[in-house]
């Protein structure tokens, strides 16, 4: 379950009965500042999170001040990061 929280980007794992795995500190591992707050009004997240087909987590970041989308994969099996943090320049956006 990821989450902004006035620009600090963090993603729970959790089990299906409520159970806390692990908490990533998003901003942390791709190396981003706080200042991507969130956007009044709009209501989608700016981190993002889903299993893919190995049932690893991509985790998914958009730093609106750097105009940056960053991407990385966690194993929650294994409690680790399986790819380093790739990031994209978004620069025709608003």
């Amino acid at each position: 379950m990821p989450y902004s929280d006035n620009g600090a980007m963090k993603a729970i794992v959790i089990r299906n009965n409520g159970e806390v795995i692990d908490t990533l500190d998003v901003n942390e591992i791709c190396g981003m500042d706080s200042l991507s707050k969130p956007i009044v009004g709009f209501m989608n997240p700016l981190v993002t999170a889903c299993f893919n087909d190995e049932n690893n987590i991509a985790i998914q970041a958009f730093h609106k001040m750097e105009r940056k989308h960053y991407m990385f994969t966690y194993s929650w099996k294994d409690k680790e990061i399986l790819t380093q943090p790739k990031s994209i320049d978004v620069t025709d956006c608003t």
